[in-house]
């Protein structure tokens, strides 16, 4: 009995560190550059959101080598999301394909390219709205992306092309109807355990303490 409490409890530390350190997010703020039939927004609104990305939940990955550079292709999922807020409106997906370009010679550089589809405003369907967000750097050597895998951190300090670090949001016909820069991004904290786990984390560390000592005791 004691055997299959401290495994449980093991298992649920492992998973629970584990999970945590595999979820990248990051947020991001910027203006709107355009709008077009878009509610309550002019130029030069306030954006702001964010998304993330487990970095083993991938379903699909297509892979490309050049010489030199890569370009790779990951889809998700939920419970990852991408989030913008728009003067008290929300769009938002969770149905996202990133595309990423590392050291891509002919113009090409780096890009990290989000595609979000079945776009919701606030929280109703669109019926097939879709949304693109991207971070471009030109230069191959710039080290905005090192390869093609996953990052597990983003500079837009790097992505020196601020002409190519926007977002655009379609119609389901394809019509673009925002449009906002991209002018600051940082990473998500890392989330707090709740007290309960850290208790759990705590009684177990006490429960294999207390097994190890019986042990000896009994050798």
């Amino acid at each position: 009995m004691m055997k299959n409490v401290l495994t449980v409890l093991l298992a649920f530390v492992c998973t629970y560190g584990t999970a945590n350190a595999d979820v990248v997010g990051f947020n991001f703020s910027g203006a709107v550059i355009y709008s077009d039939s878009f509610p309550d927004t002019q130029v030069d609104s306030l954006v702001t959101g964010s998304f993330n990305y487990d970095l083993n939940s991938a379903i699909t990955i297509d892979s490309v080598n050049y010489a030199p550079g890569e370009v790779s292709t990951y889809i998700y999922n939920a419970p990852n999301a991408f989030v913008a807020n728009i003067n008290g409106h929300t769009l938002s997906s969770n149905t996202l394909k990133y595309t990423l370009f590392a050291n891509v010679t002919g113009n090409v550089g780096d890009h990290f390219v989000i595609s979000a589809y079945n776009v919701q405003l606030d929280g109703v369907s669109t019926d097939g709205g879709t949304l693109g967000f991207s971070l471009g750097s030109f230069l191959a050597s710039s080290d905005a992306l090192v390869n093609a895998s996953q990052p597990k951190n983003l500079d837009l300090a790097l992505f020196d092309q601020p002409a190519f670090n926007y977002a655009s949001y379609h119609s389901p016909t394809g019509a673009t109807l925002l449009q906002f820069s991209v002018l600051s991004l940082s990473p998500v904290a890392a989330p707090v355990p709740e007290p309960e786990t850290y208790l759990m984390m705590l009684l177990g560390l006490g429960l294999m303490g207390f097994a190890v000592k019986r042990r000896k005791l009994s050798a």
